[in-house]
């Protein structure tokens, strides 16, 4: 991908046009042939003020270089041209006797960073390498010069190695780290079968704790780790690191008084901390996140989830590694990776970045002076690029943008106008393609309702140009070919402000074990052949990719020289019917020195273009041969080689969901495709699970076999394991994953719990009731079930509905995984619309439902929850596909989030309320305040359980237990005692059914009612007769249906009792 350059200053002084005279020849030259990217390094001595320094750099000969020079205490950055000087940019500077001196040259720009601060930049690229030399005047001296080549940035840790990294180890500054295994049954031997076998863990005791990697020539990055903060502290990444006390950073804290944590970049300068900037919103403890920081010339961004969330300016450090922070409690860390970003805020400005007349300039403002005054940045090679503008969008406003500019008469333009203006295309968005000077609309959207200022999203890939904002694309058209970009009045007085350019990196592929790539029994989920299952045709094999593909997409696949035939891809199709959509197919010519493309709708063709095979680099190559690139984006569809675009073209896309590819002729091995698609999310829990959050169970990765304890998967293990998306779908979902209950007891059977591999969708983030939720072989593996909003609709108990010989023996169960799909998807019934609900368990349809009236959470977005019950859930891989994509977002109310509900005050009775912890949970929350003892659930669903007694208890035949009572209409609880290790059941909600591990003393008496309050009362003591002590009294939720515990027909987030005049006696 070509790199960007700009022609804009980004520097502490005003810019200059004076000429000086051309530098003498007798430069001592540091390097014959510089690299594009490099620094240039040095230390400057200067004895007295006079002086100067001249540096020149992509020196091509005499009269072509830039050059660096150090005068008068300015600094200068300049172009010689034909020996015609031109200054790019100047600021002042201050030096001291010693001065470290680095020259950042990338085919972008330069940038001068002085003493550990960016002083002064300047973006032009009419050469991107040459010689290098540098001289010196009066009493100055250069020291232990030296050009160093620099690479793009592409550092990943998953922290799983045996310490061979170099120096690119992590490097412990404060803080106890070290490296934690997922289970007990991780280590260096097994971990290549592990899905995600270590982490780096931090105590960072009473200070703060640091470890820092990197390189210290690092720049403009993007970093991102994930860390699950255990407590309430602090945690950040740090960027531009040069040491301990030295460093940019973006933290964030859960306050331990459990008010608001708070967001903060920060610059630490000498140990001295400055807030750039700060916003309210902390962590949820014990649950995953991804933090990122950004850096760009003159920025600093902080990103959580991947959403930026603060922005600061500054010019400090320039370069440097990253570091991981934690303070104030222990924290968990994985998954650090660093890209090079090439993020940049190219200023409008007089002799800027972008080029043009008829413009005036203010305050990074440009204002068109003319009708088709134009603004042009950038390379004529560019291509995939992103930008955002902004632009005035009232209802007489007016403008363009155009890319793919190659001169005058031949570019992509996208215009608009507002319906008060006097243009032909008021109140319309347009896309217009200009060849040989003839414009042609190809597009067209409304304008949309006028506001001051719209922040306009502009994309240029993968051969389409799109125009967006709020979200969402308004109008796109096909990009046919590199070039320029550009801004466009298009009458006097259209105006443009703080435009971005970003080369956003490639997408990786997910992850996977290498081990479980190759496994027999992994093969669905692990491996390609998974992906892309093949099915016999009379012609051969076909491959469906096992996806429901929605939205925007790419797919790249290999072509080879050798092959002789034809390669066809069904698009927009149904499943399984190759002809059903779009059919892309690319057949070698008889000569075979080109492929022959058509795209045809059944008989109907409706493109061809041609490739020579010999424009394909790596077509030669057995192993991984020339990649091309299919995509689909805002209505276009493209086919792109390394060489540029073949076509790019509007399509109307079919119905279909599916793809399907099949070679006739020769054979395509299903590891060289690859299919990203934009409104899918695909977990194969390599990495730590960021997009997800988790109010109960505990989520890990441990072995699913303890009795070979070697390979291990993520899972959840609890009461009620709940795993909830942080992101909302919403219209036609599909929700497909592979799981399977842990092997939990010793040989045969091997297995206590073998159903329950629940999921839910259009959830409401709390409830797994909510939605739809669907049953996988549950009530003891006896039926497969799916609910709408709690309420039973479709009800399997065949002998399909259930697994059969869960033993450890049958190894068709006991290695097997289980491959699920549920989804909700429009359709219409008997002429009604409305979304049709399926549950599909290994291929085979187990239950479906039509809702006429369906959610209004899988119109407006829900989210998706995976989830058992008392049980152990293993999770190999998910994917989520929808029609739409929501943000990543992490409910504010999460347990461990909420504050008390009441201060604990006063004189507690003489029974005291206390929750009850499980597995590092509590049941609930409780606070107590001038006698009155309050209890709130904190997750939907879950036991709701408080103990009334802290120790044994003696009774009598006429003890009695009694207190008064109020609850929110909802609560669903009991009272339980117990003596030895037997339970009683004392009813005061009731209705749920029995429970033989329970038996019923009784029901609770409602003695009085005032106020709110009943007072509430049962004999003890001569229910449980020639009983003389017991051992405790719990309210809660803990018999009956064990659904509840799930939130069926259970007590829900929020729910509340309160009691008073508790007493035993």
């Amino acid at each position: 991908m070509p790199r960007p350059f700009f022609l804009t200053v980004f520097g502490l002084g005003l810019l200059s046009c004076q000429v000086f005279a051309a530098p003498p020849l007798n430069l001592a030259i540091l390097d014959d042939e510089a690299e594009p990217s490099c620094d240039v390094t040095f230390s400057l001595s200067t004895a007295s003020p006079t002086g100067s320094l001249h540096l020149e750099f992509d020196r091509q000969n005499d009269t072509n270089f830039y050059a660096l020079d150090f005068a008068n205490g300015t600094a200068k950055f300049s172009r010689v041209q034909q020996g015609q000087p031109q200054v790019l940019g100047t600021a002042p500077i201050v030096l001291a006797k010693t001065n470290q001196v680095v020259v950042q040259r990338r085919p972008f720009g330069m940038s001068l960073l002085l003493n550990g601060e960016t002083a002064l930049r300047a973006f032009d690229a009419t050469w991107i390498q040459g010689t290098v030399g540098t001289r010196t005047t009066g009493t100055w001296k250069i020291e232990n010069a030296r050009v160093q080549p620099v690479e793009r940035i592409r550092f990943d840790d998953d922290f799983t190695r045996a310490g061979d990294g170099g120096d690119l180890d992590w490097k412990p500054d404060t803080g106890k780290w070290i490296l934690s295994a997922a289970s007990e049954q991780v280590s260096a031997r097994n971990a290549d079968m592990s899905a995600n076998p270590f982490a780096f863990g931090v105590d960072p005791g009473a200070g703060l704790a640091m470890t820092t990697a990197g390189r210290k020539f690092w720049n403009d990055y993007d970093a991102r780790a994930a860390v699950r903060g255990n407590s309430k502290g602090t945690v950040g990444l740090a960027a531009n690191v040069q040491d301990a006390k030295n460093y940019i950073a973006f933290t964030m804290s859960a306050n331990a008084n459990d008010k608001d944590g708070d967001r903060t970049l920060v610059l630490v300068k000498g140990g001295k901390q400055t807030v750039l900037a700060q916003a309210k919103g902390g962590y949820a403890p014990r649950q995953w996140m991804q933090l990122g920081i950004r850096t760009s010339p003159g920025y600093v961004e902080g990103l959580i989830d991947g959403v930026p969330v603060l922005k600061a300016q500054t010019s400090a450090f320039g370069q440097g590694g990253v570091a991981m922070l934690a303070k104030g409690a222990p924290a968990l860390w994985d998954d650090v990776n660093v890209r090079s970003y090439d993020y940049l805020r190219a200023t409008l400005a007089p002799a800027g970045a972008w080029g043009g007349s008829n413009w005036n300039f203010k305050n990074g403002e440009a204002v068109g002076s003319a009708p088709n005054a134009m603004l042009t940045t950038g390379r004529p090679d560019w291509n995939d690029y992103r930008v955002q503008v902004s632009t005035p969008w009232t209802a007489t406003a007016s403008g363009s943008v155009l890319a793919g500019w190659r001169d005058s008469k031949n570019f992509s333009l996208i215009r608009w106008a507002g319906n008060s203006t006097a243009l032909p295309y008021k109140n319309k968005i347009e896309a217009v393609q200009v060849q040989n000077g003839m414009p042609k609309v190809v597009a067209t959207s409304p304008y949309g309702s006028p506001v001051a200022t719209k922040r306009l999203d502009l994309d240029a890939e993968n051969g389409v140009f799109s125009l967006g904002y709020d979200g969402r694309a308004r109008v796109a058209m096909p990009l046919t070919s590199a070039g320029k970009l550009g801004l466009r009045a298009t009458t006097a007085g259209t105006r443009f402000s703080d435009p971005v350019i970003f080369f956003p990196p490639p997408p990786d592929p997910p992850k996977v074990a290498s081990k479980f790539v190759n496994d027999g029994f992994m093969l669905g989920w692990a491996s390609s052949l998974g992906e892309w299952p093949a099915t016999p045709d009379k012609e051969g094999l076909q491959f469906w990719n096992t996806s429901e593909i929605f939205g925007g997409w790419t797919l790249a696949f290999p072509w080879r020289a050798r092959w002789r035939g034809k390669l066809e891809v069904a698009l927009f199709a149904d499943r399984g019917n190759f002809n059903s959509g779009l059919t892309l197919r690319g057949e070698v010519a008889p000569a075979g020195q080109t492929i022959e493309w058509t795209l045809a709708r059944d008989t109907q063709l409706l493109k061809t273009a041609t490739t020579k095979i010999s424009d394909l680099p790596g077509a030669e190559s057995e192993d991984e041969g020339a990649i091309l690139t299919l995509a689909y984006s805002s209505g276009l569809l493209s086919l792109r080689s390394t060489k540029g675009v073949v076509f790019s073209m509007p399509v109307d896309a079919p119905k279909g969901n599916a793809m399907g590819l099949r070679a006739i002729g020769f054979r395509v091995r299903t590891a060289g495709l690859q299919l990203w698609s934009a409104n899918r999310d695909d977990f194969t829990f390599a990495d730590a699970p960021t997009n997800f959050y988790a109010p109960s169970g505990s989520w890990s990765v441990f072995s699913r076999w303890p009795c070979y304890g070697d390979w291990s998967f993520f899972g959840g293990t609890g009461r009620q394991p709940q795993l909830w998306t942080k992101r909302t779908y919403s219209g036609d979902i599909v929700a497909e994953y592979y799981a399977h209950p842990q092997m939990d007891l010793p040989k045969e059977p091997g297995y206590s719990h073998p159903g329950d591999l629940n999921v839910s969708l259009c959830g409401d983030g709390q409830n797994p009731a909510s939605g739809y939720s669907f049953v996988v072989s549950g009530h003891d593996n006896t039926r497969t079930q799916i609910f709408r909003d709690g309420k039973l609709v479709a009800d399997n108990a065949s002998d399909a509905a259930w697994f059969h010989d869960t033993i450890n023996h049958n190894t068709a169960w006991h290695r097997s995984w289980v491959y699920v799909r549920a989804e909700a998807r429009k359709a219409t019934k008997n002429g009604q619309n409305g979304v049709l609900v399926s549950l599909t368990v290994n291929n085979e349809l187990l239950g479906q439902f039509f809702d006429p009236k369906p959610l209004e959470r899988w119109d407006k977005g829900g989210r998706v929850c995976f989830w058992t019950l008392d049980s152990t859930l293993m999770l190999a891989r998910a994917k989520v596909e929808a029609q739409q994509m929501g943000a990543l977002a992490t409910p504010a109310n999460l347990r461990d989030t909420t504050p008390p509900i009441l201060a604990t005050t006063g004189n507690p009775n003489a029974l005291r309320i206390s929750p009850i912890s499980e597995n590092n949970e509590t049941s609930a929350l409780v606070g107590q305040s001038n006698g009155v003892w309050r209890v709130q659930n904190e997750i939907a669903g879950g036991p709701f359980a408080v103990s009334l007694n802290q120790s044994p208890q003696k009774i009598t035949d006429k003890t009695r237990l009694s207190f008064d009572w109020r609850s929110s209409p909802d609560t669903k609880t009991d009272v339980y005692v117990r003596t030895g290790d037997d339970w009683h059941l004392i009813e005061l909600g009731g209705q749920q059914r029995p429970d033989a591990k329970t038996p019923s003393l009784g029901k609770m008496t409602r003695e009085a009612e005032a106020d709110g309050w009943a007072k509430m009362t049962f004999d003890l003591g001569s229910a449980l007769k020639g009983v003389t002590s017991i051992d405790e009294i719990r309210i809660g939720a803990l018999h009956g249906d064990a659904y509840r515990w799930q939130g069926f027909s259970g007590n829900n987030i929020g729910a509340w009792y309160e009691l008073k005049g508790l007493e035993l006696g």
